[in-house]
């Protein structure tokens, strides 16, 4: 039954909704309603969503759905995740992450025989969960480049709008590639090289992995190049410094692009990042 339900690729939507509150609620939240009944107990506000979603892989049956929002860093992160049955006919009418039960509640039908089980959760819905994470950031920095400096219109605007009331700020780990100076300790001067640390090669090989999965994006060199701010030769020699480390995978022939890091692979290089990155706060918080 399930080879008979189409499978949409991956896709991702931000836009306004309104949503229904009580006056109380727009009172403790601060937040200007649209519209009032006559009795002025509930209610309209506009809110803001980021969405990427996708059928579960392996049962087109489900819908695996996640919001994005920003961290504490302004980076882009799943906030929430939502499993869902796929919605068919007139249900296919809708805003990303959404589906019957949110106007019928219980009585929403169809529903796949034995529900969202652990056995799917663990198999399909966590590994599209980690590659939903991944593909977060670079997604909305190519908004920001592509549309929002390129497109100056009224949809480039909302969509600005949006991405500041979702706390995004794109102070994402692979904008700041020099490691800080520890206090009292200058920088090398103009025209000396700059030592590059392990934190450093991390972010080319996880700046490397974007282009490469991005099959329309730039071509590998040129995202670390731009990303570093360095000459072409450079970002040559750092993209093999990161491979010798062995945080790029090897390339199958000479001028060739390697294949993309599995997300496992990838998880790695984010988490020894992070733990770099904590252990050089933590010497720094110290001296």
């Amino acid at each position: 039954m399930s080879r008979n339900l189409k499978s949409p690729p991956v896709s991702f939507e931000m836009g306004p909704r309104l949503a229904l509150v009580t006056k109380e609620q727009s009172r403790r939240r601060q937040l200007p309603l649209e519209a009032l009944p006559a009795d002025g107990s509930l209610g309209i506000v506009e809110t803001q969503d980021l969405w990427i979603e996708e059928p579960v892989d392996g049962d087109p049956r489900w819908m695996i759905a996640s919001r994005i929002i920003g961290d504490e860093r302004g980076v882009p992160v799943v906030a929430e995740v939502r499993v869902f049955p796929n919605p068919q006919g007139e249900d296919q009418h809708r805003a990303h992450g959404d589906w019957a039960a949110q106007i019928l509640g219980c009585r929403a039908r169809p529903i796949p025989r034995g529900g969202v089980t652990s056995s799917l959760v663990r198999k399909r819905v966590a590994p599209q969960l980690a590659r939903h994470s991944n593909k977060s950031a670079p997604t909305l920095r190519e908004v920001q480049t592509s549309m929002l400096k390129r497109i100056p219109n009224s949809a480039a605007a909302t969509s600005a709008r949006i991405i500041e009331a979702a706390g995004i700020t794109y102070k994402s780990p692979f904008e700041i590639l020099r490691s800080t100076p520890a206090p009292g300790v200058e920088r090398p001067r103009r025209g000396r090289p700059v030592v590059w640390t392990d934190e450093d090669l991390l972010r080319v090989g996880l700046v490397y992995d974007d282009s490469v999965r991005n099959s329309a994006g730039r071509t590998p060199v040129v995202a670390v190049r731009q990303a570093l701010g360095v000459k072409h030769a450079q970002a040559r020699n750092l993209i093999a410094a990161a491979r010798k480390k062995g945080f790029i995978r090897a390339a199958p022939n000479q001028g060739s692009a390697a294949e993309p890091l599995s997300d496992a692979e990838r998880s790695e290089l984010v988490e020894e990042l992070e733990r770099l990155e904590r252990n050089s706060r933590n010497k720094r918080s110290r001296q």
